[in-house]
């Protein structure tokens, strides 16, 4: 298996040295903001610009790479991340700040999609499974780490900052060096959203309901755990246990899901997610430890909902759309990101910090009903009918579209099936 997916070490570095970088500056930035007085509602743009650059740069992003190439535009890419993370250290006007994290997040997005491309040309159908679980446990890995790399400087300092543009800078040597050649870029097809509606609503509004709730605790989790009393290293350990309960809880969600309703699965876990929410806002706990706990539950049953939608819709797409379905569906989502902190803010600027929570409960249990509602109207797909649950994740955005193996399986069987008519 080493010597199969020695060929994409360098990229899957890369892509944690990613994870790493963006990881840090969420919570670099929303605690600095939280020190600094910044109002909720400011921050909450802020962290909103991110997730519109990316939903720019996973519609657009893919034009640039065409026209210069992979190597060029992830070097290209990675240099401006690090440019708009140095120009914070030079100008601390938050509306700065703002541009400059819609620049990072469509370079983010970007560099996701030629990460993915570049795998997706390497790996065969027979190495697609590992090449995907390699991507998302390097990517998962950087990600979780980065909330740790805050205890290594003051946040009100520049050092913090220019460790991030550091990372980002090192996370263009693997790909710039690597000996693998520029594969071929075919033009991406969507789903549009009526017709994702159409195909499966259930699955559309959880998209959307995810990129709502998980944007919004990425950003503004930091100023939460700092209005809150925490210490930077409880800030960091929480943000770190939500995407630790995430990666714990993937497994044992995607086996229920493969053998009852799905729909059942998201009903059951956005419910627990909405309860933990409304505990954590009506206790208004500041014990550390809880917080720490809560985080880490909170995480486990809200993350896997965005895999839960995607494989729902898979369940009843073609067999030839499943890619265009997936990538609509990450639109959905991307959607939901760009405004989710931006109407969290404001709930905190009214409740206090904990209003996060009952702003992403209401949202959960707005979801709840809506699935329950769609439960009454459709019936069930069958189990044996039902495809298999692939872990997703929306912060790779990208997702694994590409590298997904649903996509080649279904092909696959789908050829096979095309003989035996023969």
């Amino acid at each position: 298996m080493i010597q199969q997916l020695r060929p994409t070490i360098a990229l899957l570095s890369a892509v944690a040295l990613l994870g790493l970088a963006n990881s840090l500056l969420f919570v670099l930035l929303g605690v600095r903001m939280a020190i600094d007085e910044v109002s909720s509602e400011m921050i909450g743009i802020v962290g909103s610009a991110y997730f519109v650059g990316m939903l720019l740069g996973s519609l657009y992003g893919a034009r640039v790479i065409r026209r210069v190439g992979h190597i060029r535009a992830f070097t290209v890419f990675a240099a401006v991340s690090a440019i708009a993370v140095l120009i914070k250290v030079l100008f601390t006007v938050v509306w700065v700040w703002a541009f400059m994290r819609v620049a990072a997040g469509f370079c983010s997005a970007a560099m996701f999609i030629i990460a993915e491309s570049w795998l997706q040309a390497q790996a065969t159908n027979e190495t697609r499974g590992r090449t995907y679980a390699m991507y998302a446990l390097f990517g998962t890995l950087g990600a979780g780490a980065g909330p740790l790399l805050i205890n290594l400087g003051d946040p009100t300092g520049n050092e913090l900052f220019v460790i991030a543009a550091l990372i980002l800078m090192l996370c263009l040597l693997p790909v710039a060096l690597t000996r693998v050649t520029n594969p071929s870029m075919a033009e991406e097809k969507r789903f549009g959203i009526r017709a994702l509606f159409a195909l499966s609503p259930v699955a559309l509004v959880g998209a959307f309901s995810a990129g709502l709730v998980t944007s919004a605790m990425s950003a503004l989790g930091p100023t939460y755990g700092e209005r809150i009393g925490l210490s930077t290293a409880y800030i960091a350990f929480f943000l770190m246990g939500m995407r630790l309960g995430s990666f714990v809880m993937q497994y044992p969600v995607g086996a229920l899901s493969d053998h009852f309703d799905r729909r059942r699965v998201m009903i059951s876990l956005a419910s627990c997610a909405a309860t933990i929410s409304f505990v954590l806002f009506f206790t208004g706990t500041v014990n550390p430890i809880a917080v720490l706990v809560l985080g880490f539950l909170f995480g486990g049953v809200n993350q896997p909902l965005y895999g839960l939608s995607v494989a729902h819709a898979n369940d009843f797409a073609e067999e030839d759309s499943f890619v265009s379905v997936s990538a609509g569906l990450l639109l959905g989502y991307g959607l939901g990101a760009s405004v989710g902190p931006s109407l969290a803010a404001p709930v905190m600027g009214w409740t206090g910090p904990a209003g996060l929570f009952l702003y992403a409960g209401v949202i959960l249990v707005i979801t709840v009903a809506f699935i329950i509602y769609r439960s009454t109207r459709r019936a069930p797909v069958g189990t044996d009918e039902q495809g298999h649950y692939i872990t997703v994740h929306p912060s790779l955005m990208g997702s694994g579209v590409r590298l997904d193996p649903r996509s080649a399986e279904r092909f696959a069987s789908c050829k096979r099936e095309d003989a035996n008519l023969g």
